[in-house]
Parts: structure tokens; C-alpha cells; sequence
């Protein structure tokens, strides 16, 4: 069987509506949009490791901003501190490590 095809615009009233006012453009789900409880939780997660960086002792948190925020390589990094670049390496290791221990641990209560 064939079957003819139209086609609708979806910014046109919605006929079913009954005066609503609405157009079929929002009834099509945006599967882009992050559900509401998933911006909540990503929100919350920000927050928790916002707090954990702020526990971190000094030297850590310094490395963790030069590396993440001003782009800096480690070798630019442990030149600012006067140390070897692997010493730089395993300092941004321990603060990562530990920064996923403390947010896991806060995720699992």
C-alpha cells in the first residue's frame, strides 16, 4: 500500500491544542538538552571538586592552576618552583589521585 506524503511545518499551531497556543516544535524532544538531574549532579560535582582543590595542600593546588589554567608545560612548571620536572609530575599525580579518592568517596555516601 502507498500512502501520500505531506509535509507540516512544526512552527505552525498545533491543531490538537485546543488554543494552547503551542507548536509542534515543542513537542520534539531536544536530544541535546541535558535532563534536569543530570545538570543538578554535574553541578554538584563541580562544586565537590572545587571544595577537594581548595584542601589540597599549597604546592598541589598551584601546580593543578598552572597546568589546567594558565596551559603551562611541567617544565615551565618546575622551573616557576625550582624542581626537576618529574618531581613536578608526580606532585600533579598526588593531587589527582587524591582529588578521585575524596570525590569518590563523597560520590559513594
Amino acid at each position: 500500500m502507498v500512502r501520500p506524503i505531506s509535509f507540516v511545518a512544526i512552527d505552525d499551531a498545533n491543531e490538537s491544542d485546543e488554543g494552547g497556543g503551542g507548536n509542534r516544535h515543542d513537542m520534539i524532544a531536544d536530544e541535546q538538552a541535558l535532563p534536569v538531574q543530570d545538570k543538578i549532579e554535574r553541578e554538584e560535582l563541580g562544586q565537590l571538586v572545587a571544595q577537594k582543590i581548595q584542601e589540597l595542600p599549597d604546592i598541589q593546588r598551584r601546580v593543578l592552576a598552572m597546568y589546567y589554567h594558565e596551559n603551562m608545560r611541567l617544565a615551565e612548571i618546575a622551573a616557576v618552583f625550582n624542581l626537576s620536572e618529574s618531581r613536578i609530575c608526580q606532585i600533579h599525580s598526588r593531587a589527582i589521585i587524591g582529588l578521585r579518592v575524596q570525590i569518590e568517596t563523597a560520590r559513594n555516601r
